[in-house]
């Protein structure tokens, strides 16, 4: 049986929750949790006084629901178990994550799986700046794990990306891959500008060439089948992400890039 926690009010400022995840429910006695404690602004309040509870966590899950943008840290540092969102939710959605799985019935703030290291993100809706990105001042992004985003997504997505793979059904804005290190980055919509800026090595693939706007520093190369587009199409499908499977049948053209940054990231464009 999962734990229900809904939002009594729209709270007038952030309200943060970091740190409510359900191996913390599963250590704590029942009689503790309404007093487990959030923020709002920079005071502190038991949850209870926020949130309605009811159920518990016999299957290590928690369902958030209500009007959740102003609920920011939703799974932050989550390691295991499962969080539903019946909603909106805020930003940082399963940052730094290890393990277990989120799902978002609804859009996303900023930050969504930011250095997640492990796990799954999946929303429904769609998302804000940064996705799988690097928090600013820190070298690394995303270590791993997986982040599906049936709509679309804002700036930098998967900045400073390590490993991992990013998904986004729908458009994607500016800076995409941005100083990317490795892992994947597919992009289902309509594609920003400067994608794979200062990009030393990863994936870029584009499922429409309508609009791909490549940098200078970027140079052509062969046109192919990849076997790896096929298994990361056949891992999608599997997760019911919203694209035909079949996109990873297409051949594609490779280019090399950022030149600037040594050349060895990919970015595969759709021959027509």
């Amino acid at each position: 049986m999962a734990l229900q926690l809904t939002l009594r009010d729209i709270p007038p400022v952030p309200l943060e929750v970091e740190r409510l995840l359900p191996s913390l429910f599963q250590r704590t006695p029942r009689t503790d949790w309404p007093h487990l404690e959030v923020y709002l602004g920079k005071e502190r309040y038991p949850l209870a006084e926020w949130f309605e509870l009811e159920g518990d966590v016999d299957d290590a899950t928690l369902i958030w629901q209500g009007d959740l943008s102003r609920v920011h840290w939703i799974g932050a540092g989550m390691d295991s178990g499962r969080i539903e969102i019946h909603g909106d939710a805020g930003r940082h959605v399963g940052s730094e994550m290890t393990g277990g799985t989120i799902i978002v019935r609804g859009n996303a703030g900023n930050h969504v799986g930011a250095e997640m290291k492990g796990g799954r993100i999946v929303v429904h809706g769609s998302a804000g700046h940064l996705v799988g990105g690097a928090y600013r001042g820190s070298p690394v992004g995303m270590r791993g794990g997986a982040i599906l985003v049936h709509g679309s997504a804002g700036n930098e997505v998967g900045h400073s990306m390590r490993r991992g793979i990013i998904a986004v059904a729908g458009d994607v804005a500016d800076l995409a891959g941005f100083a990317m290190r490795a892992g994947t980055i597919v992009i289902g919509g309509q594609a920003g500008i400067r994608h794979g800026a200062e990009m030393i090595r990863g994936s870029l693939v584009y499922l429409s060439d309508a609009s791909v706007s490549l940098l200078p520093t970027v140079r052509a190369g062969a046109v192919q089948q990849p076997v790896v587009l096929r298994l990361i199409a056949r891992y999608l499908a599997q997760l019911d992400f919203p694209l035909d499977a079949a996109w990873g049948d297409r051949l594609y053209r490779i280019h090399h890039g950022d030149l600037l940054a040594g050349g060895r990231g990919e970015y595969w464009i759709p021959v027509a």
